[in-house]
């Protein structure tokens, strides 16, 4: 039985999401930590985070680099998003690490979207 968080995170449409990500970055706006989160969840939720891992990347250094070049500070959740995907991670372990709570030896997909790397 999936969660309702689940449920959701697999009706996504990534591609949607995405351009709205893309041309929000594109007129000068920065999407939040969160919405990239929940972007990311959603890709794993759909086994799609192995081809959208790279465009991610760019996506958060960018961010990261206007961030530093105009003295804004960022959400210190995209360093550690950045991280966790720039370990070169198989798509199951991702999906661990953004998806699920490992208690004993079971997981358990997350009640809500906050958590911590």
């Amino acid at each position: 039985m999936l969660c309702r968080t689940h449920v959701k995170l697999v009706s996504i449409n990534l591609d949607e999401e995405w351009l709205q990500i893309e041309r929000m970055a594109n007129v000068g706006i920065t999407p939040s930590a969160e919405r990239i989160k929940e972007y990311i969840q959603s890709s794993c939720a759909q086994d799609n985070i192995a081809q959208d891992r790279d465009k991610i990347l760019l996506c958060i250094s960018d961010i990261l680099r206007i961030g530093e070049e105009t003295g804004v500070s960022t959400d210190p959740m995209l360093r550690d998003i950045l991280v966790v995907l720039e370990t070169g991670m198989a798509q199951g372990e991702l999906k661990k690490v953004f998806l699920c709570v490992c208690v004993g030896a079971k997981y358990f997909f997350l009640q809500h979207s906050n958590f911590i790397l």
